[in-house]
Formats: C-alpha cells, sequence, structure tokens
C-alpha cells in the first residue's frame, strides 16, 4: 500500500511524481493503487485561512483507513 501526503496542489505536485515512480516500478507489488492527500488544486489562501487549504490529520485518517480497508 502506498499513501502519500504533501502540501502542494494536487496536480503537477511532487506527489504526482512518487506514484508515478511507485506505479511504475513496483505496481504488481502493491494492494491497492497508489492514493494522495494533498491540498485542492486552487491558489494558496491567505496566511489566516491556510489550516482550512492543507490536509489535515483527518484527511490523512480517512485515505489510510481506505486504503487499509480495500483489498
Amino acid at each position: 500500500r502506498c499513501v502519500v501526503v504533501h502540501e502542494a496542489c494536487r496536480t503537477g505536485g511532487f506527489g504526482a511524481e512518487i506514484v508515478a515512480q511507485v506505479t511504475e516500478s513496483a505496481f504488481a507489488s502493491l494492494r491497492t493503487a497508489p492514493r494522495r492527500v494533498t491540498a485542492p488544486d486552487v491558489i494558496v489562501p491567505y496566511l489566516k485561512l491556510e489550516p482550512y487549504y492543507l490536509p489535515g490529520v483527518a484527511d490523512i485518517v480517512a485515505v489510510v483507513r481506505d486504503v487499509m480497508e480495500s483489498s
């Protein structure tokens, strides 16, 4: 299983490259497709709104639980 977490936007972020590398080299060894937990594809908000923009603990836990419950 593979979950990549980062604060950059989902599209074009370095997490996408990590997932691409894992998929190319080890997809057959994974129990489920790799998943990413990222910031949304929007303009980074004003500093006070950043905590609502960045992925949080609840977001990460939800994806990890989903991945662990998959096959």
